[in-house]
């Protein structure tokens, strides 16, 4: 205790280099908190799945391995039926809703599994049940729901009783058998979930979300060596397969986690080089303040104080100055923090996946200042043991001059200036990537862009005639309305996540067997590409003439 107070009153008599030293750590500090918390949050955070390692999503993949491209119908029976190495497996549909509700119609992202949906995921409802193999077998038209806990919260008030409850789903009566866990959307962001049977014959190009579980003790080496041989019985047996891409496995957390993971580790590396100089830089500057401190050191050692008496003061001021830096390194991580939202992986959302200065982040932030203060608090406490306390109490030559001292200062700014270099070269590179992904263009200026989507209830806008009216008349009076330059719609934005696919013929141009030619597309109006300022470079642009009611084609969500 009597080292602390002593610690800090030597501080509040140099306030100008006690306040540099705390606002250095504090950078220093709050820098790498902030990005352990991004990394707590993706990196390190297990997935809500049990025993999530032996998770992995299914793809095809031409012979360059990129694009991963999600199988459709007749895969997912072929691995399910033929697969040896897989526990269990699971198809998942993107779909959406028309919820209606007494506030009136709501469009709602869904998802439609199959059987062994739970067992597959190792997830279970928070309130009621899942599926039962009757109401698998029956599909949507069981006329069963399970609802996500946000949507249970947000829309039916957190009431239990709601299971039991009927809701209406694109105009049919549906009953609410369970609500899932807290944070759980997957896949897609689904706020519900219905029952999907793959056997159906589907319509148009339609891909599934596959997942399977690995058996017990099987490798993801091996399962892939399985998908390559069963991919020879998918082109044998399912016409549509293409001919020219493989199938293959990847791990579940790789997928969601996408490529976040080695840039916040770089982050991480780069940040804790800062760390290391912040603590070079303040051992310097303790050591020009222990150089000033020496006659009082040496007479504290010639009235009978240990060196280690000494060495723990010094390390004890050391220690004070790092956790009061470990106090606005933790102020300001939690102002930097909530802003990271952008390197969390969009499909982490799924699990409403919030960057926050976690606990383990507060444990992180303590043992960083007290590594820092052993780091920086070494050098001046080192100095007890180079001269005698007679030599400086005579006032002999200047420790400042000494070879010896010169040499460790110079060690320390020789390092010092090496590691801002490689933080420098390192930050460069950095920053000159994300310029680069910064002047991608993404087809349209989009400064002054506003977007909402629409939901109609089933009545009255059950025709495509009512509904097309119901678009007019809203293009038509957003462009009347003042501060509008011009609106348009689509039928999916481009930024959208996942792609409307559509099979196409080229007219004069025969199928290979086995040839499926997929167009990812939108449907737009004609004052769409003029308003999001896409422009012409030859032809000319859409006319309501243009629009045509004869048949659709199936659309599917990738």
């Amino acid at each position: 205790m009597r080292d602390l107070r002593y610690a800090l009153r030597q501080l509040a008599k140099h306030p100008g280099f006690t306040v540099v030293a705390v606002l250095m750590l504090g950078l220093g500090i709050g820098a790498n908190t902030a990005i352990f918390s991004v990394a707590a949050a993706t990196v390190f955070r297990p997935l809500p799945f049990a025993d999530a390692a032996r998770l992995v999503r299914i793809y095809e993949t031409p012979e360059s391995g990129q694009p991963r491209i999600s199988p459709r119908t007749g895969v997912f029976e072929l691995v399910r039926d033929q697969g040896r190495f897989f526990e269990s497996i699971v198809a998942q549909r993107y779909t959406e809703f028309t919820l209606e509700t007494e506030d009136g119609p709501e469009r709602i992202t869904g998802d439609a599994v199959s059987a062994e949906w739970t067992t597959t995921l190792g997830v279970s409802p928070a309130l009621g049940r899942s599926f039962t193999p009757e109401e698998q077998a029956a599909g949507e038209a069981a006329g069963v729901v399970l609802l996500s806990y946000g949507a249970w919260q947000r829309r039916f008030g957190a009431d239990p009783a709601v299971v039991g409850r009927s809701i209406r789903l694109d105009g049919s009566a549906h009953r609410v058998i369970g609500v899932m866990p807290a944070g759980f959307r997957y896949p897609y962001g689904a706020e519900l979930w219905v029952p999907l049977r793959v056997d159906d014959p589907q319509v148009g190009p339609w891909s599934l979300n596959i997942q399977a579980r690995l058996a017990p003790g099987v490798t993801l080496a091996q399962a892939r060596a399985e998908l390559r041989g069963l991919t020879a019985r998918a082109i044998a047996q399912i016409p549509e397969f293409p001919r020219a891409r493989t199938l293959t496995a990847v791990p579940t957390r790789a997928v969601l986690l996408g490529d976040v993971g080695g840039t916040v580790l770089a982050l991480e590396v780069a940040v804790g080089f800062l760390l290391l100089i912040v603590c070079v830089n303040l051992a310097n500057l303790l050591l020009a303040r222990a150089f000033g401190r020496e006659r009082e050191l040496a007479l504290r050692l010639s009235l009978g104080a240990s060196r280690w008496r000494l060495a723990r003061q010094l390390l004890t001021e050391s220690v004070v100055l790092a956790l009061s830096g470990a106090g606005v390194a933790l102020a300001a991580a939690s102002l930097v923090t909530p802003l990271m939202g952008s390197l969390v992986p969009r499909r982490l959302n799924d699990f409403q996946t919030g960057i926050t200065v976690a606990p383990a982040a507060l444990l992180f932030a303590l043992g960083l200042a007290v590594a820092s203060a052993v780091v920086f608090g070494l050098a001046p406490a080192l100095q007890l043991a180079v001269r005698h306390p007679a030599e400086v109490l005579a006032g002999g030559i200047r420790t400042t001059g000494r070879p010896r001292t010169r040499r460790l200062s110079q060690m320390l700014i020789v390092g010092e200036l090496g590691l801002a270099l490689m933080l420098l070269s390192g930050a460069g590179l950095m920053l000159r990537e994300l310029w680069a992904r910064q002047a991608v263009a993404v087809g349209y200026p989009p400064a002054g862009v506003l977007t909402f989507s629409i939901s109609l209830a089933r009545a009255p806008y059950e025709t495509a005639e009512a509904r097309t009216a119901f678009v007019q008349r809203a293009v038509a009076a957003l462009d009347a309305t003042p501060g509008v330059v011009r609106a348009g719609v689509t039928s999916l934005f481009p930024s959208h996540q996942g792609n409307a696919v559509a099979e196409v013929e080229v007219e004069g141009r025969s199928a290979e067997p086995g040839e499926a030619l997929l167009v990812n597309h939108r449907l737009v109006d004609p004052g769409f590409l003029p308003t999001l300022g896409v422009p012409l470079l030859s032809g000319r642009s859409l006319s309501p003439r243009d629009r045509t009611d004869a048949g659709s084609k199936q659309q599917s969500h990738i």
